[in-house]
């Protein structure tokens, strides 16, 4: 939320993804009202493999230039990054 927050307050406008849709709302109203930015807000749960399509549409000619990549994800062969030789 605060990288957000920094970017509608320097004038750049948003799309915002996460799982839960109403609080996306909220705080894509938070940022329209406070910054006057456009806020695009996309519900997706990275948890399913089918929404890339979807996200992929929401996006079709936007002009996206930074990218913040904050899905936290609980990598289940967490054993598997263990055992990758160091270089």
């Amino acid at each position: 939320m605060e990288y957000a927050r920094r970017f509608a307050a320097e004038g750049m406008d948003l799309v915002l993804i996460s799982r839960t849709k109403e609080k996306l709302e909220k705080v894509k109203t938070e940022l329209k009202s406070q910054y006057r930015v456009k806020v695009l807000a996309i519900a997706a749960d990275f948890t399913q493999t089918d929404i890339y399509d979807r996200i992929e549409k929401e996006l079709h000619g936007l002009d996206i230039g930074i990218l913040v990549n904050n899905v936290g994800m609980n990598q289940s062969h967490s054993g598997l990054y263990l055992s990758v030789p160091n270089r």
